[in-house]
């Protein structure tokens, strides 16, 4: 076997490179783990409590649980809100009360999600 004499500087920039690549992988984002939810700006934070004022004005009365919890829980989503919302409150107040529902944070179980029955679904 033969030995180039360029051989030993090949190998030091194959280290050199293999270490980079690794520490360019390194630093990229976790593809698995999304970030996490940026904090609510100011117009989304007067959204957020004229959508409260709003759900406790006109909608509370027909709500079981009267703070909107119910439809979290059961995933009604932005589009659906204001789409029933506005048969009782303008467009615009109708979309602060879907931000309203969306700020709960509260784990959705879906509509067909059934309280009263054994697992949550019907066998």
């Amino acid at each position: 076997m033969t030995r180039f004499p360029a051989a030993p500087q090949l190998r030091r920039a194959a280290c050199l490179l293999s270490g980079l690549v690794l520490a360019l992988g390194c630093s990229a984002p976790d593809p698995v783990s999304p970030a996490p939810p940026a904090p609510p700006v100011a117009d989304q934070v007067a959204a957020i409590a004229r959508g409260h004022t709003a759900f406790e004005s006109s909608c509370a009365s027909c709500h079981a649980s009267r703070d909107g919890f119910d439809l979290a829980f059961f995933g009604f989503g932005k589009s659906n809100i204001v789409r029933r919302a506005v048969r009782h409150v303008p467009q615009s107040t109708a979309e602060d009360i879907a931000a309203y529902i969306a700020s709960l944070g509260v784990a959705s179980r879906g509509r067909s999600f059934r309280i009263f029955q054994p697992r949550g679904g019907v066998a």
